[in-house]
């Protein structure tokens, strides 16, 4: 059973057996130190580092050191100012935990001093901490009596050998005027003989703090009140890394599955490279893997584990980054070549942005940049590695990009389970068929056909994710219903992405096939030509074998093991296929193909044999329904892109110089004017009748 991540609140470690960046001797020497002063004019220590830095577990190592020595004579009194509201006054407060601290009758007169001065400086111009009456009033009319009062809590002090350690913690979590409050506490108000007081802040917030609102800089303001001063020691990387590995372990164990994707190579070279430049101190550490482990699950399977925990680093450390990478998929998405293979991309774009990022991080943001995202370096990958891009999820791909943003998969794709599920199916041909037939049937909102994504997704698995032994399954399966991949809907997007859902089938059956060995390869093709159910198929794909044999002929580019098949094998397929051309027109199902005129073009092709084309065509239109359907396989869509707009416009029309192959163009319109008055015609074949009769007049007095 997996661990589930121990998420953390970032309290500071108390018991020195669990350190983890070596404090602990440092706090133990420290503490040794302290144990041993008796400053006789007071002594204030600071302790400097920045935010997260491990500063506080110092602090509770040292008190844990004392407290092991169980000295009477030193009381260790943490106080934390930032637990008080901005209206209340520090130094009151300050001594009424300070008397609080003090225990039993022993300390009876010292507490009573410490509480006189503590109420009669509640009271300050502007200040309504308290209306004070009886011994304060008194104190109040006579001000000589506070320094009085002092003298005798120092006097009480000494006479009784009380030292004080006072640990005021987070000093720099303060507001500017709380800040300058405490230091004016530390200074004037408290410094009484044996009191050690042991200051924690980060240096440059407190400094840039003090400066704000003194004469002087705030460097010169800490040395006039802090005698020793400690920069705390930095923890080593070696020291990150294991504190980082124990919370990854926990992350990996509760994020495996079947789906999780771990390359080891990418992330030692990403972390190393890129995202442990980011984490300095144990709290970022804390900070990233805790946002990870809460935001991760909602997309687990669907990113790649490394690039989504490189992209939150930079959510939380290089924000801007982030912003840019968001809003700019184009300049981070894919490499740096266009379609045609050409050097793209602006440089200036990212060089500019950058410019714009803290100098601190301006390195570490655009290395870990150029790491997941290769069109930041401009470089350039072969087709086969972008491929394994999308297979695996990279946020450099443009298919994944979305979900490590919108933290869910995009509406107009499928999930990694569900990929990983028609994968899957490969093994039972049948199921394999049915799960594809669904997709024919459904869309996504872009207006894709489902079928059709999962062909260009399918793409990326052939290489290994499709068991060898399941290969056959997919040939049969496609050369069976590789005509219901021909979808109206669909045509659009042929147009713009330039593959037809039909070569996209050819493209995943090529792919697979150079994966058989050369006889199998052969065999399984021949098995397919004679016993698929689909004629669309058969015809385009052996089209495509035979341009393929006449490319192999002018090349020597292409080895025998890519070649589909032999030259002999291919004469014996073109037998196979006029075969089942023929077996179509005896069972009167040629008319009802989807691709008839590509048929009908390849059946002259193949056969050398017009005239016998020309006598089939001449049987189906002597009714209405063979002639529709066969003017219906004529007509063309041309499309194009509107220059204004970019819009897609469609436009139909009759392929008249193609179809006069077949037939005799003027018999037909004349057939077609006699059936043109059926009453039975239903409005489609009403529509598709007047076109014809409309484009052939105008067709006829152009010849």
């Amino acid at each position: 059973m997996s661990k589930n991540l121990n998420l953390s609140t970032d309290q500071p470690l108390s018991n020195p057996k669990f350190d983890k960046l070596g404090y602990s001797k440092f706090a133990q020497n420290l503490s040794e130190s302290i144990l041993n002063m008796n400053p006789e004019n007071g002594l204030v220590i600071s302790l400097n580092g920045p935010w997260g830095s491990g500063k506080s577990t110092i602090l509770n190592f040292i008190n844990f050191h004392i407290s092991k020595e169980n000295r009477e004579d030193l009381i260790v009194f943490p106080f934390n100012p930032w637990w008080f509201s901005s209206e209340e006054d520090l130094v009151t407060q300050f001594l009424i935990q300070l008397t609080s601290k003090l225990p039993g009758r022993k300390f009876k007169k010292l507490k009573k001093h410490l509480g006189n001065l503590a109420r009669i400086l509640s009271i300050v111009p502007g200040n309504p901490a308290s209306k004070l009456t009886g011994a304060a009033s008194d104190y109040l009319k006579k001000p000589k009596d506070i320094y009085q009062l002092k003298n005798e809590i120092e006097k009480t002090l000494v006479k009784q050998n009380l030292r004080f350690l006072i640990i005021i913690d987070d000093i720099d979590r303060l507001s500017t005027q709380q800040m300058k409050q405490m230091f004016q506490t530390v200074k004037s108000v408290a410094n009484f003989s044996n009191i050690i007081y042991l200051l924690s802040f980060d240096k440059e917030v407190v400094t840039n703090s003090l400066s704000y609102q003194s004469n002087i800089s705030g460097e010169e303001y800490l040395e006039k009140i802090i005698q020793v001063q400690f920069d705390l020691p930095l923890p080593t990387k070696e020291s990150l890394r294991r504190i980082f590995s124990s919370r990854l372990s926990t992350i990996l164990e509760s994020s495996s599955d079947k789906t999780h994707i771990f390359s080891e190579e990418y992330w030692t070279k990403v972390f190393f490279n890129g995202i442990e430049n980011f984490l300095n101190t144990p709290r970022k550490i804390i900070q990233l893997t805790n946002a990870f482990s809460l935001s991760y699950p909602s997309v687990k399977g669907e990113v790649n584990f490394i690039d989504f925990f490189a992209l939150e680093t930079l959510r939380l450390f290089s924000p801007l980054s982030y912003k840019m990478v968001m809003n700019n998929p184009d300049e981070f998405c894919g490499d740096h070549t266009n379609k045609s293979g050409f050097l793209t991309g602006d440089e200036g774009f990212h060089l500019k942005w950058s410019e714009d990022l803290p100098e601190d991080i301006r390195s570490n943001s655009m290395k870990l940049l150029g790491l997941i995202f290769p069109k930041v370096n401009r470089e350039s990958y072969s087709e086969d590695t972008k491929s394994s891009w999308r297979r695996e999820r990279m946020i450099r791909s443009k298919i994944a990009f979305p979900v490590y943003f919108h933290l869910q998969i995009p509406e107009n794709d499928f999930s990694n389970y569900e990929i990983s599920s028609f994968l899957e199916s490969t093994s039972d041909q049948n199921k394999f068929e049915e799960l594809l037939l669904n997709l024919t049937k459904q869309h996504f909102p872009n207006g894709y056909s489902k079928a059709r994504v999962l062909l260009e997704r399918l793409e990326d698995y052939t290489n290994n994710d499709i068991a060898l032994n399941h290969i056959p399954n997919v040939y049969r399966a496609f050369y069976n219903i590789g005509h219901r991949f021909i979808i109206e809907s669909d045509s659009d997007f042929d147009f713009l992405s330039g593959f037809s859902n039909q070569m996209l089938i050819s493209r995943i059956l090529y792919q697979l096939g150079v994966r058989l060995k050369p006889k199998e390869r052969s065999s399984l093709i021949k098995e397919c030509l004679e016993n698929g159910q689909s004629l669309e198929t058969i015809t385009f794909e052996l089209s495509l074998l035979i341009e393929e044999l006449k490319e192999t002929k002018s090349t020597d580019l292409i080895s025998d093991s890519e070649k589909q098949v032999s030259l002999q094998d291919l004469s014996y397929f073109k037998t196979i296929a006029l075969d089942r051309i023929h077996q179509a027109i005896r069972s009167n199902t040629l008319i009802e193909k989807k691709e008839l005129s590509f048929i009908l073009y390849r059946w002259e092709e193949w056969s050398e044999n017009l005239q016998s084309i020309k006598s089939w065509v001449s049987s189906v239109i002597t009714d209405k329904n063979g002639i529709i359907s066969l003017i219906s396989a004529f007509i063309l869509t041309r499309r194009a892109q509107g220059l204004s707009n970019g819009k897609l416009v469609k436009n139909k029309t009759f392929d008249f110089k193609n179809l006069s192959s077949f037939c005799e163009l003027k018999v037909l319109f004349e057939k077609i004017l006699e059936i043109r008055s059926d009453n039975d015609l239903i409005n489609n074949q009403k529509e598709i009748l007047d076109k014809f009769i409309s484009e052939y007049k105008i067709y006829d007095s152009r010849k």
